[in-house]
């Protein structure tokens, strides 16, 4: 499976707290594709936004969260980002976010779905061959 084909099957499934989310979606990609689950501590810790964002404020971001969390599963961070990899992007003027890079841009998921950005990522990980 594409990243593409990924984001599109993402698109057609709805959010659902500590299952699927905004916080999760760039792990289930590197889990579906890669075999790799850099969020497997956090599954089914929470079921709301407001206890997703507990989890992630008393980790100090979800930028640090998610750092911890690849470093953990053998990820390493990079400074170019290349399709496939994951990465945290700041939505403009609202919360950070984890992502799916699709080559130039960086696939996320919203309300309404999922939609590719043009962002510059915080951080992004790739896991090495």
């Amino acid at each position: 499976m594409t990243v593409f084909e990924f984001l599109q099957d993402q698109a057609r499934l709805p959010t659902v707290p500590g299952v699927r989310d905004c916080a999760l979606m760039a792990s289930d990609w590197m889990l579906q594709s890669r075999g790799v689950d850099p969020a497997a501590p956090l599954r089914g810790t929470y079921s709301t936004e407001e206890e997703c964002a507990e989890i992630v404020a008393a980790a100090g971001g979800l930028l640090a969260l998610s750092d911890r969390l690849c470093l953990a599963v053998g990820l390493v961070r990079v400074a170019a980002p290349m399709l496939g990899d994951l990465g945290v992007v700041r939505l403009p003027g609202g919360p950070d976010v984890g992502a799916v890079c699709t080559g130039r841009l960086w696939g996320i998921r919203t309300a309404r779905g999922t939609a590719e950005v043009r962002l510059q990522p915080r951080a992004s990980w790739r896991l090495p061959s």
